[in-house]
């Protein structure tokens, strides 16, 4: 999966010998390196930091992915049941978080990117 920066961060399957019945599909990345500093720069970080995490674990949510957030690390991962198992799931599981992590990235995009609109004279003033 491809960064704005042009980075990639990868897929991983996991087996784990406590899980017998299912396996994890799971990515970790870093926040970009531009997109940190501009964070350190603000004068609320910590607030800005917190209520952009708040935005992204509603997208997490909605998709039953799970995060583990360890700033600026962002681990997302889907634990998968044999039960009923299925090939279209699985690709539909895969899809799902790379979906997830372009969402993810395009929020932190946004938050780096965000120009506060100038406000508008006020038209009333002008006809005085």
């Amino acid at each position: 999966m491809p960064y704005s920066s042009g980075l990639n961060t990868h897929l991983f399957l996991e087996f784990q010998n406590d899980l017998d019945d299912g396996f994890i599909i799971r990515t970790t990345f870093n926040l970009d390196k531009d997109i940190e500093s501009h964070l350190k720069n603000q004068k609320d970080m910590t607030r800005e930091t917190a209520l952009t995490y708040i935005e992204i674990d509603q997208l997490v949510l909605t998709l039953k992915i799970s995060m583990i957030k360890s700033h600026p690390l962002i681990n997302l991962y889907k634990v998968v049941f044999y039960n009923d198992f299925k090939k279209q799931f699985f690709y539909d599981c895969i899809i799902y978080l790379v979906n997830l992590m372009s969402l993810v990235i395009g929020k932190w995009d946004s938050k780096y990117h965000d120009v506060k609109p100038k406000r508008a004279p006020d038209q009333s003033e002008e006809k005085k």
